[in-house]
């Protein structure tokens, strides 16, 4: 294989489709830094959902260590992407005025991962699809995150896996109203090491979530730094 053929830094990592990715609207100079940190953002909603898909698969399969690891780099992800925010604060709101109207209906609430990572983390709300064409791949796979089971479901499935009274009616969709009915664990269910282990990862990981939802939201209300 001659050189210029073979694999190597640049190609494997694609970045010439990356570094010309940014595409500006306009010749402002805190336009470019504006897309860089959303597209950064779109690249950890990617990792997010295949390591949630990832945990949801190690969970069902009562992978304990393999679930502990995963939880780890989900919350290390998470508190990277608030962290994020601190980029983009350094752009004040009239350096994003000046290129604001440029980008016309354009709104973070658009974002098909961020819709899908709710989704995957128990939220249940179809009106979110009417964001997108049905039809669109955005559409298509938020519809299909909805209709999935949310990781909490999968937790239900690890803890019936480790002998623990799950009803049938929960395995098959943790609903609001069989979740009333059913608490799977009181203080004196916590005696397996692994089980309470699970289960103060899952809390960190819903708290982290809920974290950084409410940072992006922030976000996607008006686009626009603080």
């Amino acid at each position: 294989m001659s050189q210029d053929k073979s694999l190597n830094y640049t190609s494997y990592l694609a970045l010439e489709e990356i570094l010309g990715a940014q595409r500006p609207k306009s010749d402002e100079h805190d336009e470019i830094l504006f897309i860089v940190v959303h597209q950064v953002y779109e690249l950890w909603f990617k990792q997010l959902i295949h390591e949630l898909r990832y945990l949801q698969q190690t969970l069902e399969e009562g992978h304990d260590a393999r679930a502990f690891a995963t939880f780890k780099r989900l919350l290390t992800i998470l508190k990277l992407i608030v962290a994020q925010l601190d980029v983009i604060e350094t752009m004040t709101p009239v350096q994003f005025l000046s290129f604001r109207e440029l980008l016309e209906s354009s709104s973070g609430f658009q974002s098909g991962q961020f819709r899908e990572l709710e989704a995957i983390l128990g939220r249940r709300d179809p009106g979110v699809l009417t964001a997108y064409h049905e039809g669109s791949v955005d559409y298509g796979k938020v519809k299909a995150a909805l209709e999935r089971p949310s990781v909490y479901d999968s937790f239900l499935r690890y803890l019936s896996g480790k002998g623990y009274d799950v009803p049938a009616e929960a395995l098959e969709r943790a609903d609001l109203v069989v979740l009333l009915r059913f608490r799977p664990l009181r203080a004196e269910d916590l005696l397996q090491r692994e089980v309470r282990g699970v289960v103060q990862r899952l809390v960190l990981a819903h708290l982290a979530s809920l974290n950084s939802s409410r940072a992006m939201i922030s976000r996607c209300t008006s686009d626009a730094p603080s």
